[in-house]
């Protein structure tokens, strides 16, 4: 069971970035990010495929994105923030390194148009598919680990029966002196 998303703020843009010489001739838009934010404040951010979704469901202006968001999380993934973090995922450029953020996928069943879900149902399913792995595999490792504290349980058990039987066994023979 997954605990309802907390409500989200409307999208922030962080603060505009020195434009490189490759990207002088670019608008001053290109270098705005919209983004979703814990409204606790808390770095917990929407993950960029559901950003995606909401996007695709604005089409694709991110004046039209609704203010606020809430949902069921899905999934939440922990990042920590580094120059690779901030190449791949541009919005967390305003953070500084280092620091750790949950990008949260929201189930946008009834939040986002049908088609703007069915346009990115392959990676939504690949999502799914991918979490329901982790899942087994999470599992897996701790079935592992319960049979593996279960067999020393039953093998210390059995140390101390063996130990009770030599005890019986030496007072028996001091008994019989």
């Amino acid at each position: 069971p997954r605990s309802p998303a907390p409500a989200m703020r409307a999208p922030r843009r962080p603060p505009p970035r020195r434009p490189d010489r490759a990207r002088a001739a670019a608008s001053p838009q290109d270098d705005a990010w919209a983004f979703y934010q814990a409204q606790s404040g808390e770095l917990a951010f929407l993950h960029p495929l559901t950003l995606k979704v909401l996007l695709a469901d604005a089409g694709g202006d991110a004046s039209r994105l609704p203010h606020s968001l809430t949902g069921r999380v899905v999934d939440a993934e922990s990042v920590r923030v580094t120059k690779a973090a901030r190449n791949k995922l541009p919005f967390l450029r305003h953070l500084p390194l280092h620091c750790e953020v949950v990008l949260a996928e929201v189930d946008l069943e009834g939040v986002a148009s049908q088609e703007a879900l069915t346009r990115f149902k392959p990676e939504l399913k690949s999502r799914e598919r991918k979490r329901r792995a982790r899942e087994r595999e999470a599992l897996r490792r701790r079935q592992m680990e319960e049979d593996e504290r279960a067999a020393a349980r039953l093998q210390q058990e059995e140390l101390q029966q063996r130990l009770e039987a030599a005890k019986r066994r030496e007072s028996q023979q001091i008994e019989d002196l």
